[in-house]
Formats: C-alpha cells, sequence, structure tokens
C-alpha cells in the first residue's frame, strides 16, 4: 500500500472526488499535523459563508467542514478557534466537539454557553470530559430536564467532575421513587456519579 506523505495529503484537500478529501482531512487530523491548520480553516471558513444550503455542492462543503472542525480539534492549535466559534455560532455542532480539545477558557466558555441554552446531552458529555467545575452549576439546572436523555448525560457528567455541590441535587434523584422504579438506568447512574464525587471528595480533603 502506497505510504502517504504529508505534501500528498494537503494536495488531496483540493482533490475532484469529496470521499478523498475527506479521507485527507481526517488523516491529517489523527496525524497533528500542524502544517495543515491554515488549509483546515479555509475549509471551515468556507462553509461559514453558506446561510442556506441548497445544492449538492453545499452540503459536500459543510460535510467537509464538520470533518476540518474535527481535525482542527485534534491538532490543537488556537489559530482555528475563533473559525471554530463562527461555525458554532452557524449551527455546525462539530465545531463544539473541536473546541472541546482545546484548554482555552474561550473554549470552555462556548461550550459551557450553548449548554446553558439548549441542555444537549452530548454538550453535558464535553462538559464532563473536559473536568472544569465552574460547569457544575448549569449541569444541577439541567438535572431538572424532562427530557431522560439530557438528566442521564447530565449525572455521567457531574460523576466524572467529582464536584460535592452535585451530591444534593444527585440525591435528590435518589429519593423520588418515580425514577428509582421507573428509570433503573438513570438511578444507576446517580449512584455511580455519588460514589464518583465521595471519592474525589476523600482524595481531595
Amino acid at each position: 500500500m502506497h505510504h502517504q506523505t504529508l505534501d500528498d495529503l494537503l494536495h488531496q484537500l483540493d482533490h475532484a472526488d469529496l470521499s478523498v478529501r475527506m479521507n485527507a482531512v481526517f488523516t491529517l487530523g489523527e496525524q497533528r499535523a500542524q502544517e495543515a491548520v491554515p488549509m483546515l480553516i479555509a475549509l471551515l471558513d468556507n462553509a461559514n459563508t453558506i446561510k442556506s444550503p441548497m445544492y449538492v455542492e453545499d452540503f459536500q462543503v459543510l460535510s467537509l467542514a464538520s470533518s476540518a472542525a474535527i481535525a482542527l480539534g485534534k491538532i490543537g492549535d488556537p489559530r482555528a478557534i475563533p473559525s471554530l466559534v463562527a461555525a458554532y455560532e452557524q449551527g455546525m455542532f462539530s465545531a463544539l466537539k473541536g473546541l472541546a480539545c482545546f484548554p482555552d477558557d474561550m473554549a470552555f466558555m462556548v461550550l459551557l454557553r450553548a449548554f446553558e441554552q439548549a441542555q444537549h446531552p452530548h454538550v453535558a458529555t464535553l462538559l464532563g470530559r473536559r473536568g472544569d467545575r465552574r460547569a457544575v452549576p448549569a449541569l444541577i439546572v439541567a438535572m431538572d430536564n424532562p427530557t431522560i436523555l439530557v438528566r442521564f448525560y447530565t449525572v455521567r457528567a457531574l460523576g466524572r467532575l467529582g464536584d460535592p455541590r452535585a451530591i444534593a441535587a444527585l440525591e435528590a434523584v435518589t429519593d423520588d421513587q418515580r425514577i428509582v422504579k421507573h428509570n433503573k438506568t438513570i438511578a444507576q447512574a446517580v449512584q455511580t456519579a455519588l460514589a464518583q464525587i465521595k471519592a474525589q471528595h476523600s482524595l481531595d480533603s
């Protein structure tokens, strides 16, 4: 099998075949190729100009940009942050996944604001993975979300963050017999989260 050099991959970003371009973006992200950052940012910025996609080419551009957002997150070059923020503001969810890879405060605040606005379950997961306990108050609020999926991923995120401020909200779930009886998955997740928090609190003490 032919080994693709960095130059090969960079040239493939302009290939006529979408699948070749998508593969190049993925591989450049996996290789953490800093040299690809300007071209990947250009793919993202190009998609940000499409307000109402109508044609096949528009959707191809958006698909490629979505992959570029993930690749830029893996590479971790802060030059990508403004374009990732702009892409998220245009409605590209994968831009949040890219931003979640950055330790920068700006990236965290975008994630937190996104969760506060929509309480998306996968954003709860991203906040949990970051380990920044400033997300805890917003996650506690989401414990009252009527959607089971949101509550489940919120519980898991709180357990991962290990902040004792979440204990009261989690214990309130265990006191709700309707949840204990009818939503055993949530009940088990709460027990796991409480154990994680108490274990982390013991380490912090």
